[in-house]
C-alpha cells in the first residue's frame, strides 16, 4: 500500500521524494484533535462542513507540514503540531519559522546554562567545618573549668541566650559568593540575558517590516499604494475602519489582513 500525505492540496506519497517522512495520525485525543484542526480537511467534497475523523491506521502526514521538516514531541515547541500548508500565507509562514528559531535558541542557552551551573557547582570546594573533632576532646583549660552552678531553664519572658539567628539565602546579612568560578558565571548569564533582549528587539522589528499589519504600514504611504492602490496610510484606515464591522475573524487571517 502507498502512503500518501492526507493534507489537502498535497501530492507527496512514500517514495517520490527523497528525505520525505510520513507519520500516522496520532492516537492520544488532544494532540489528534489540534493535528485535525490545523490540517482542515473536510469529510468528503459532498459533506464539506463535517469534521474529518479518520481511523487510527491508514492515514499519514507528510514531514513538509512541520517547520522544521519534522514532528517534535515537546509540546512547547511550534512543531508539536503541523503547521505549514497551502492556506498558510507566505508572510505567516515566515513568522512561524523565526519562532521555532527563537524557540531552539532558547533550548540551547537552557542547556548551555544548565552544562555551566554543573561544572561551576563541581569547581566549588565544600565548606571546611569550624569545629574541629580533635578540639573536642581536648580537656579545657584550667581556668575555663565549667562552674557547677545549674542552668536556668529558659522561658517564654527569658529566651536562651545561646540561640544563634539562621541566616539564610535570601537574607541580606548572608555574604555573597565571591569565588572566581561564580563570579564568572554570573558574567556569563549577563552577557546571555542581554544578547537575548538584543535579539528579542531585532526579531520584533523584522517580524514588523514582513508581517502585514497596520504598524507596517505605519507612515509608508509608497507601500500602501504598491499593495492596496490607495494613495496615502490615512484614507486605507479610513476604509477599514468602516468595513471592520462586516468582517469575520479568521484563524490565519487578521481583520486588517482581510
Amino acid at each position: 500500500m502507498v502512503d500518501n500525505c492526507c493534507a489537502p492540496g498535497c501530492t507527496n506519497k512514500r517514495g517520490k521524494k527523497k528525505g520525505t517522512l510520513f507519520y500516522r495520525i496520532l492516537k492520544d485525543a488532544e494532540r489528534r484533535a489540534k493535528w485535525f484542526s490545523a490540517i482542515k480537511r473536510a469529510r468528503s467534497k459532498q459533506n464539506k462542513t463535517e469534521r474529518w475523523d479518520p481511523p487510527a491506521v491508514g492515514f499519514h502526514l507528510c514531514s513538509d507540514h512541520f517547520i522544521s521538516g519534522r514532528k517534535s514531541d515537546n509540546p512547547l515547541s511550534p512543531d508539536f503540531v503541523p503547521s505549514i500548508f497551502n492556506y498558510v500565507p507566505s508572510p505567516e509562514k515566515r513568522k512561524r519559522k523565526m519562532r521555532l528559531e527563537v524557540f531552539n535558541r532558547r533550548q540551547k542557552a537552557k542547556l548551555q546554562k544548565i552544562e555551566q551551573t554543573k561544572l561551576s557547582a563541581k569547581a566549588i570546594p565544600p565548606r571546611a567545618s569550624t569545629d574541629s573533632p580533635q578540639d573536642s576532646n581536648k580537656d579545657p583549660p584550667a581556668d575555663q573549668t565549667p562552674t557547677t552552678e545549674p542552668l536556668k531553664e529558659s522561658t517564654p519572658e527569658e529566651p536562651g541566650s545561646d540561640v544563634q539567628p539562621v541566616l539564610h539565602e535570601d537574607d541580606p546579612a548572608t555574604p555573597p559568593c565571591s569565588t572566581e568560578t561564580c563570579g564568572k558565571h554570573v558574567q556569563c548569564l549577563e552577557q546571555e540575558c542581554q544578547a537575548l533582549r538584543t535579539e528579542n528587539m531585532l526579531l520584533k522589528e523584522e517580524m514588523n517590516r514582513t508581517t502585514l499589519n497596520e504598524m507596517s504600514l505605519h507612515n509608508d504611504d509608497k507601500r500602501v499604494n504598491t499593495l492596496t492602490g490607495l494613495s496615502t496610510y490615512s484614507i486605507l484606515m479610513t476604509i477599514f475602519h468602516i468595513v471592520a464591522p462586516f468582517l469575520k475573524l479568521k484563524s490565519c487571517l487578521t481583520c486588517f489582513q482581510q
